[in-house]
């Protein structure tokens, strides 16, 4: 029993390492101007023009003083465990919008979950995942995978309301 657990969670590490490890190249090898035009162009999009100067800024910022490979390890980590924090959130969000009643029985689960300080989550974590970036990536992801699933069930059950009452949806 301990050996297949072990196993298990060797599995879970080695997938998160492998998403990681992809994106900590990608970033670290790609030149910093060209990361922050990226950046910078999506802000602007998303944001507008003056946010997009101060996140510019604040990345050249990084370059200059010699923080770059460590501010693009830590973005790696982040995007890591929000791509399994979509990847786990919406479709569960769905999943609770089409059934109230497991969603009545996981929305107290995920009131509790978002008190809860990052400590409580870190513990068992270790247990199961030792140190280091692995378990860094999984304690961020339980800590924010209601994040994705509230809205998710929310907007879900808004849309499946307006084709049930007629108003088209799609």
């Amino acid at each position: 029993m301990t050996q297949g657990g072990e196993n298990f969670f060797n599995a879970i590490r080695r997938g998160i390492l492998a998403v990681l490890d992809a994106l900590e190249v990608v970033f670290v090898a790609t030149p910093w101007m060209v990361i922050i035009a990226f950046v910078m162009a999506l802000t602007a999009l998303s944001s507008g023009i003056r946010a997009a100067i101060f996140s510019g800024a604040f990345l050249a910022y990084m370059g200059v003083i010699g923080l770059w490979v460590l501010s693009m390890q830590t973005l790696a980590l982040l995007g890591t465990g929000a791509c399994i924090c979509i990847g786990f959130g919406i479709p569960f969000g769905v999943y609770c919008a089409r059934r109230p009643k497991v969603y009545r029985y996981v929305q107290p689960m995920l009131d509790f979950q978002q008190t809860m300080p990052a400590f409580v989550y870190m513990i068992p974590v270790i247990a199961f995942f030792g140190t280091g970036k692995p378990a860094a990536v999984v304690v961020l992801s339980l800590i924010h995978i209601s994040e994705p699933t509230r809205p998710e069930r929310r907007s879900y059950a808004g849309f499946c309301l307006k084709k049930k009452m007629g108003g088209g949806g799609g």
